[in-house]
């Protein structure tokens, strides 16, 4: 049976936020992806006073699918990821978690760095908001050839002028992970994000209409 056809969860995340949800998903997935857009919405919110729902929809147009046979490859398996540009391939039982929603913001703050290229995917090839925010506070992101692709040397060649504490924190791999944890602890635990990302973030997410 097709969870997609007649679970109200399903219903609420589309008419909501106007996400496709393909596949079969058991109730805690579904939460944690109902929960990953209210926050978003929420906070957007409280920033601007607009509609949030509706920013949501406008800038973060996302499809979510199992992670399917891309998963298998070796560096990306057991990983949740987005491809090309806008469908969340979420990782087996990701809703286990200690915070699925917050597991789910941050590929869509990928999909939100992909939004603004119109071409080929930000993520891969730069040009969307991550380059932007890497940018506006001092760092190189055209040194770091694919945007995202881990690199030892991120620090020292992107991004000198500011980075993420402690020094092997998962925003210092490469900038399309920059930008996403950026994202995802601004809008929970916005005390851990550099200031310059952190005050980039918050007039950006500010700004949306």
């Amino acid at each position: 049976m097709d969870v997609t056809r007649i679970d109200p969860l399903v219903s609420q995340i589309q008419s909501r936020f106007g996400w496709k949800i393909s596949g079969q998903w058991n109730n805690a997935a579904l939460t944690a992806i109902l929960q990953a857009g209210d926050q978003i919405a929420s906070y957007i919110h409280s920033l601007n006073q607009r509609d949030g729902d509706a920013i949501v929809r406008r800038h973060f147009p996302a499809q979510f699918i199992h992670s399917d046979w891309l998963g298998s490859l070796w560096f990306l398996k057991g990983k949740s990821f987005v491809f090309p540009r806008r469908v969340v391939r979420l990782a087996p039982n990701f809703e286990i978690y200690q915070h699925p929603d917050w597991h789910v913001v941050h590929e869509l703050g990928h999909v939100l760095d992909n939004a603004v290229r119109r071409l080929f995917p930000a993520t891969f090839f730069g040009g969307g908001l991550a380059d932007r925010m890497i940018r506006d506070t001092g760092g190189r992101p055209q040194r770091c050839g694919l945007r995202f692709v881990p690199r030892s040397d991120y620090i020292e060649r992107c991004t000198l002028m500011e980075h993420w504490e402690p020094i092997k924190s998962y925003g210092n791999t490469c900038v399309a992970e920059d930008f996403a944890e950026t994202f995802v602890w601004t809008l929970f635990s916005s005390y851990r994000v550099p200031p310059r990302r952190l005050d980039w973030m918050r007039a950006f997410l500010k700004s949306l209409e």
